[in-house]
């Protein structure tokens, strides 16, 4: 998936002059960045971001395969808070849960996920087990897993780190989209 585009393939996308998509920048309604040569370029987030909050259409051709977040551990009062705040259901990203990290385990062999995220809620939370699992699946092993920070968690245990795990220090959309598209 491409990362950035030029305000030509956003004006040809939303059916407007690049005139548009200027007046857009400039008033702060889209971010942009320039080249050196002084044309303006905008992330591919940001792109599809306008898109959900202008209520304009977005075509799967240019999201791809639909992505889905797997989130472990997380208390069940907290779901449809997370679902609300994490999911980006116009760009094809679903969120799902599971309670422990066997069931994990279970729902990432069926999901096959683009991303897990690990909340550790007690110590007898077999967060390396589970990640190795994922890593040594075939149709997983490049599933990107992460873990919240947490009193329980302050640092990644060695023998985690080791399989590519990555430490978030707080659960938001774009701690999200930024390690599924990295």
């Amino acid at each position: 998936m491409k990362k950035i585009i030029s305000i030509s393939e956003m004006a040809e996308y939303c059916q407007v002059t690049t005139e548009t998509i200027r007046r857009w920048i400039d008033s702060g309604a889209i971010p942009s960045s320039r080249t050196l040569g002084g044309h303006r370029r905008i992330e591919f987030r940001d792109f599809v971001r306008f898109l959900e909050q202008n209520h304009m259409p977005i075509q799967d051709s240019i999201v791809g395969k639909k992505k889905a977040v797997l989130l472990v551990g997380f208390p069940l009062e907290k779901h449809n808070a997370l679902t609300s705040d994490l999911a980006f259901p116009d760009f094809g990203i679903t969120v799902d849960f599971a309670d422990s990290a066997f069931e994990a385990g279970y729902k990432t062999g069926a999901l096959q996920p683009q991303m897990v995220i690990f909340n550790p809620t007690s110590d007898d939370m077999n967060l390396h087990a589970a990640c190795r699992t994922i890593r040594d699946t075939a149709d997983t092993k490049l599933t990107k897993v992460a873990v919240v920070q947490n009193d329980l968690m302050s640092t990644l245990p060695q023998e985690v780190q080791k399989l590519g795990v990555t430490q978030i220090a707080k659960l938001n959309r774009d701690a999200i989209f930024n390690l599924i598209e990295s």
